[in-house]
Parts: structure tokens; C-alpha cells; sequence
């Protein structure tokens, strides 16, 4: 079989590269300042509910939160990394 590249694009072949990689920063960028504000969050929630109920641990720690929402951030950052390159190297 051939060895040709594949080129993995997000709307077909009809669309411009540059097209597809502001389409993909539009749903990054958002997606991490809506991650940043939910966490934020969270540590005030988590922080009132213990300050209500110090007995109570119902909540799931804000430093595992933390820690996983950066996880999905550097994964996220990868794989879109690595997709504009296959992009941009047609």
C-alpha cells in the first residue's frame, strides 16, 4: 500500500487550513477560560461548604480538581498542537 500522509481536517477539504485553525482556536480559547472560571468556582463553593459543615466532607477535593482540569488542558493542547501541524504541513 502507499505511503502517503493523511491529513486529518476538521471541516473537509472544502475549507482553507486558516479557516480550520481560527475555528479550533475559537473553541480552545473559550473552552479554557470557561475550565479556569469553573474551578475557580468550585474552590469557593468547596471552601463555604467546609467553613458550614467542617464534619462533612462531601466535596471532592479543589486540589484533585485542579489537578485534573490541567490534565485535560495540556492533553487538549497536544492534540491541537499536533492537528494544525498535520494541517499546515500539506
Amino acid at each position: 500500500a502507499g505511503g502517503g500522509a493523511v491529513i486529518v481536517t476538521l471541516l473537509g477539504d472544502r475549507w482553507p487550513t486558516w479557516v480550520q485553525a481560527v475555528l479550533a482556536a475559537g473553541f480552545v480559547i473559550p473552552g479554557y477560560a470557561l475550565m479556569l472560571d469553573g474551578m475557580s468556582r468550585y474552590r469557593r463553593v468547596a471552601r463555604i461548604s467546609q467553613e458550614a459543615d467542617p464534619d462533612h466532607e462531601r466535596l471532592v477535593s479543589p486540589t484533585l480538581i485542579t489537578a485534573l482540569v490541567t490534565v485535560v488542558q495540556v492533553v487538549v493542547t497536544i492534540v491541537v498542537v499536533l492537528l494544525l501541524f498535520d494541517v499546515f504541513q500539506a
